[in-house]
């Protein structure tokens, strides 16, 4: 079903070009950069044709990491790119499912453009509002956001599901909008970073919603749950709708910093050991070792993860569906722990919790791997970001 967006952040009207150059996305978050370029092979197939990885975290040399990172990735594409898609994710960026009901005056009247723009100015406005509430809920100091995304996820007229409002009639609306938020500093911070790349048009989103819209092909209902460098996101989708997104301080690098606390080696060689734990690499006394300390760290990390969900008020049964993304989700230790009943005892499930990995063959469907990187996770969510320009393409045709 197409629906109208109306605000994916600074999402440009272009026109499609035959000679078009490609664009490239760009996984932003404060320590660490990931850039894929891409070129369209059809409407609906993409090409990746240049990758790039970096992390830095040293605050002279950041901007710098960043945009050496991006101009690799352009150069292995032999490409002059001037579209970019930026994704960025951590404690800085939020989001919500809000949904509006609107009783019309004369129901027999078709809906016009005009009463749509206008109901979706006061969306946006109840949207903002809420932005506000949700952050003091739950953090001591007032901020400003950016608003990044505001997506219409489904329309209703008289309870039949509708994918274009306008030229119909009847009296009770129902919208549902997912809108998410950056913090204006992290927000100024990453639009300062990429600055002297000087990009033509720039596209800003959250790297949740490009998963879940590639996730919400095989699942309905479950929860994402993105282990990333820094930190771990968590959303909860219900009926392919991101209803609430939160994150918190602890991601792959915590276990790296608990194993080198641990054994009094550095974080570099503490995550070689953490990696080759996950990959059965260690002899047996050294992967028990490993494993007792990754098992100590993970159980942290689940109270977190419980805590996480049980400040997302107002959802009555949380979907038993979990998908682990980010490079945090090569480490199966994770998976092992989820299955643990101590983390979840105070969470109402609607049944017995399934862990699932993020399948890269959703991504195959669209994206023709030409260098062979969609199965490492840790790609999962820089080439769904490159899916945003698809949807891009089909609203402004």
């Amino acid at each position: 079903m197409k629906l109208p967006k109306f605000g994916i952040k600074n999402s440009p009207k272009i026109k499609k070009n035959k000679n078009d150059s490609g664009y490239v996305v760009i996984d932003l978050t404060s320590t660490s950069v990931k850039a894929l370029s891409f070129v369209p092979q059809s409407d609906e197939k993409l090409m990746i044709k240049g990758v790039s990885v970096a992390d830095s975290y040293n605050d002279k040399m950041r901007r710098e990491a960043i945009e050496n990172t991006v101009k690799e990735c352009l150069i292995q594409s032999n490409s002059n790119a001037k579209e970019a898609i930026v994704g960025l994710g951590g404690p800085n960026v939020f989001g919500f499912i809000l949904i509006a009901k609107i009783k019309r005056e004369d129901s027999e009247k078709q809906i016009t453009e005009k009463e749509m723009d206008e109901i979706y100015m006061k969306i946006k406005n109840v949207a903002e509002e809420q932005a506000g509430k949700r952050w003091n809920a739950h953090f001591a100091n007032e901020s400003k956001f950016e608003p990044l995304d505001l997506v219409v996820t489904a329309i209703y007229i008289d309870e039949k599901a509708v994918s274009e409002p306008v030229g119909e009639t009847g009296e009770d609306l129902k919208i549902s909008v997912f809108s998410s938020y950056s913090e204006e500093k992290y927000y100024k911070w990453a639009m300062n970073m990429l600055g002297q790349l000087k990009f033509s048009s720039l596209t800003v989103t959250t790297t949740m919603y490009s998963q879940v819209k590639l996730l919400s092909e095989v699942d309905k209902n479950f929860i994402l749950v993105d282990v990333g460098k820094d930190c771990t996101e968590v959303s909860v989708i219900l009926g392919k709708n991101i209803i609430q997104s939160r994150s918190f301080d602890m991601g792959g690098a915590y276990f790296s910093d608990y194993l080198a606390d641990k054994t009094g080696s550095s974080f570099i060689d503490s995550n070689g050991k953490k990696e080759a734990y996950s990959l059965n690499t260690l002899n047996s006394d050294e992967s028990d070792k490993i494993g007792d300390y990754l098992y100590d760290a993970g159980k942290s990390w689940c109270t977190a993860f419980s805590v996480v969900l049980s400040t997302m008020t107002g959802i009555k049964s949380f979907p038993h569906v979990i998908y682990i993304t980010g490079g945090g989700a090569n480490m199966s230790l994770l998976e092992e722990l989820l299955y643990e009943d101590d983390w979840h005892k105070s969470i109402p499930f609607a049944q017995e919790i399934s862990i699932k990995h993020a399948d890269y063959n959703l991504l195959k469907k669209h994206i023709d791997d030409e260098l062979k990187i969609l199965s490492d996770l840790r790609m999962f969510t820089p080439a769904s970001l490159g899916l945003i320009k698809l949807e891009l393409d089909e609203a402004n045709e």
